[in-house]
C-alpha cells in the first residue's frame, strides 16, 4: 500500500515543483495599453495568429490614432517602436505514457507508447508603440502623424 501511495504522491510533488512564469498577456491576442501621463501612452499589440505583419502594423497605428483622438489630441509622435516574440504563454499538452507497480509478491507492468502533443499554438508576435500626443500645428518630423488622417486612411485600407 505504501508503494501505491508513493507512486501517487511523487508525480504530484514533481508537478508542483515545476517552475512557471506568469503570462504578461493573459487574455491572448489584442491590445494592452498603459497611460504614462496625459500626453504619453504605451500601446502593445499581441498579434493574432496568421495575421500579416503589414496588417498588424496598420492595426497598431490605427489604435494609436484612435487613442489620440479619444484623448482630445490632433497628432501623435512615435517615440519608440518594439517588436518581440512572446514565448511565455502557458504550455498545454496531452501526454500518454507507461507505468509499473508491485503488490508484494506480484507485480504488473504496463507497456505502451509515450508521446506529448503541444496544444499551446506556439509563440506570438508582439508589437509596441510609445507615443506622445499633441495639439496645434503638427511638427514636420517624419515620426509625427495627423491622427484623423491616419484613422481615415487605415480604416479605408483595412475595410473597417
Amino acid at each position: 500500500m505504501r508503494k501505491h501511495l508513493l507512486l501517487a504522491v511523487v508525480p504530484l510533488g514533481l508537478l508542483a515543483a515545476c517552475e512557471s512564469t506568469p503570462n504578461p498577456y493573459p487574455n491572448g491576442p489584442g491590445f494592452y495599453g498603459a497611460t504614462i501621463d496625459s500626453t504619453h501612452a504605451r500601446i502593445t499589440y499581441v498579434v493574432p495568429p496568421k495575421m500579416t505583419r503589414e496588417k498588424a502594423e496598420d492595426t497598431l497605428l490605427l489604435r494609436a490614432a484612435e487613442d489620440t483622438l479619444e484623448k482630445g489630441h490632433s497628432w501623435f509622435r512615435i517615440t519608440s517602436r518594439t517588436r518581440d516574440v512572446d514565448r511565455s504563454q502557458p504550455r498545454s499538452s496531452l501526454s500518454i505514457g507507461t507505468g509499473t507497480t508491485s503488490l508484494g509478491r506480484r507485480s504488473s507492468v504496463g507497456v505502451g507508447v509515450g508521446t506529448t502533443i503541444d496544444l499551446s499554438g506556439g509563440p506570438r508576435e508582439v508589437l509596441g508603440l510609445e507615443v506622445m500626443m499633441g495639439d496645434g500645428a503638427r511638427p514636420g518630423d517624419p515620426d509625427v502623424y495627423d491622427a484623423a488622417d491616419v484613422a481615415r486612411t487605415i480604416r479605408a485600407r483595412l475595410g473597417v
